[in-house]
């Protein structure tokens, strides 16, 4: 491609993001003042049509980008064309020890600020040990179950009694427990815990093997304005085990570095709702194991925008997990 495709390549995308029409040659000529003919420009889009990386919406409109366009842009066009701004943000420290109260804080926050819908994904504990339990008695029959594993993610249950049991007598068992954490003669996992409760009585799913991390999601009805299939939409919306799964195989792919910034077209993430969007994520890494944090966008965004804020909370929360510091991201005007 030569430098004056990628001028028009450019301004057509720019034109396309900033005001959601398709343009024209006359268009970017009058408008934008690139330095050559009408005649030239629209032999050069012809070109770039021919190379998929724009089209006609319809017969006698301008031309709108595709998503080879958009990957192009991404790519090359936007650190050629685009000089860097500092993200106009401010942020407050917020303490806390736990690894989900850093991660839902961030995801509600990045939301706000990108107006797009924004996901983060805990670390797998599989590998990890039990730090604490807790029993919080509610009733004779029911308590609440709160386990911390030494990642401080915090994973709770419900525990329906076999027996009446008082408030006193959970509190001993809890306490018997972690002192068989404390001895160190066996590292406890979520499973031992799950196999030690079921003793007294029955668990519902929190502690299960399949819940094995936790997915933060935030403005996730902004997803709908823009599918062109609202009930699979809808029905991805709802469906968190398919959600966390297609983050969890981002974050096993061992191509991605942590706190590097990712783009990754619909195309590539084999979901049908998501064929219009983008996700813009980052790998983040704690005590040795991988999380994600990201923004799910349509194609047609400030990409330039999201990327640089992305790339910011992403350093952000690698500061976050060494001194448990939150960003508080104020809304942008």
């Amino acid at each position: 491609m030569n430098e004056r495709e990628k001028q028009i390549l450019y301004t057509i995308i720019y034109h396309y993001i900033k005001t959601g029409e398709s343009v024209g040659s006359r268009t970017i000529e009058k408008k934008y003042d690139i330095g050559v003919s009408s005649a030239t420009i629209r032999n050069a889009m012809a070109d770039l049509e021919d190379k998929g990386l724009i089209y006609k919406v319809h017969t006698s409109s301008g031309r709108v980008p595709t998503e080879r366009g958009y990957k192009l842009y991404v790519d090359k066009l936007m650190d050629e064309l685009e000089y860097d701004e500092e993200p106009d943000i401010e942020f407050m420290k917020l303490k806390s020890s736990q690894i989900g109260v850093v991660l839902e804080n961030i995801t509600d926050l990045l939301s706000k600020v990108s107006k797009h819908t924004a996901v983060s994904l805990e670390p797998s504990i599989d590998k990890h040990k039990v730090r604490k339990l807790e029993l919080i008695h509610i009733d004779g029959k029911r308590a609440f179950v709160v386990v911390v594993t030494d990642l401080n993610i915090v994973k709770t249950a419900n525990l329906c009694l076999y027996n009446i049991t008082n408030a006193q007598v959970l509190k001993d068992v809890a306490k018997y427990f972690n002192r068989l954490v404390m001895s160190g003669n066996y590292t406890y996992s979520l499973n031992d815990v799950k196999q030690f409760l079921e003793k007294i009585g029955e668990l519902d799913s929190g502690l299960s093997d399949k819940n094995d991390s936790k997915l933060y999601v935030s403005n996730e009805s902004n997803m709908l304005l823009y599918a062109q299939d609202l009930v699979k939409s809808i029905n991805f919306i709802e469906n968190k085990t398919n959600m966390k799964n297609m983050f969890r195989k981002l974050v096993e792919d061992e191509k991605y570095t942590p706190y590097e910034v990712n783009v990754v077209f619909g195309s590539e993430l084999k979901e049908d709702c998501l064929k219009d969007s983008v996700l813009i994520f980052s790998i983040y890494e704690y005590d040795g194991e991988r999380g994600l944090i990201a923004l799910i966008c349509p194609q047609r965004m400030k990409y330039r925008e999201n990327i640089q804020l992305l790339s910011y909370v992403s350093e952000m929360l690698k500061q976050a997990i060494n001194s448990t510091i939150v960003l508080k991201l104020p809304d942008r005007r």
